[in-house]
């Protein structure tokens, strides 16, 4: 009878940063899906029928394979899932402002 092997995972975290984002753009090839984080700011216009402007800072880019996006998509469904099992449902805009 064969035991089955188990493959110890190491993470370090010591040269790891962090960074604040409210913005995302996603982009993908056949190859590759690149995610965009930054940071957006409205400025509210004193313009005439302009109720405010929009401005994205991209800041970083998370380049991966899509077999590693669709492990991150199914990680974040299921931690926001449990997120809101304890604090309730997040609230949402429909659709983002459209890009200049």
């Amino acid at each position: 009878m064969s035991e089955e092997q188990q493959v110890r995972l190491n993470v370090h975290t010591e040269k790891m940063g962090t960074s604040y984002a409210n913005a995302f753009q996603v982009r993908y090839s056949q190859d590759d899906v690149l995610v965009s984080f930054g940071v957006s700011l409205t400025d509210l216009s004193a313009e005439p029928g302009v109720k405010g402007v929009v401005t994205a800072d991209m800041l970083e880019r998370i380049a991966m394979t899509p077999r590693t996006a669709k492990r991150l998509t199914l990680t974040l469904i299921q931690s926001l899932r449990e997120y809101e099992a304890r604090f309730g449902e997040i609230a949402v805009e429909e659709k983002a402002p459209e890009e200049e």
